[in-house]
């Protein structure tokens, strides 16, 4: 069995839950269940070690000079091995690592 994963990314009008980033739920600014959606299916995430600049800057909160510094810093480290390291990475915050977190993988 695979661990539950949740992330709650809020956006402008309204919030994304994933929850064992295999579906979405759209939740209104009333607390209101608008739809869900499709999300990541868990095989399919984003290997966070070797996906380039382009794929990074597609992620929630990472734009293209987020990228590069991801990019900058795996290289230099060598890699990430969990979120806690992705992290320290100059702009990933807390709201950026749950956001991604259910879309990337360390290994």
């Amino acid at each position: 069995m695979r661990p539950s994963l949740t992330a709650t990314v809020p956006l402008l009008f309204c919030t994304v839950v994933l929850t064992g980033a295999v579906a979405a739920t759209i939740v209104g600014s009333a607390g209101r269940t608008r739809r869900s959606v499709a999300a990541v299916p868990l095989d399919t995430r984003l290997f966070i070690n070797t996906a380039s600049e382009a794929e990074l800057a597609l992620l929630p909160h990472i734009g293209p000079a987020l990228a590069g510094r991801i990019v900058a810093a795996r290289v230099a480290s060598g890699g990430f091995a969990s979120i806690v390291d992705l992290a320290k990475v100059r702009g990933i915050g807390p709201k950026a690592a749950g956001s991604i977190g259910p879309l990337i993988r360390f290994d």
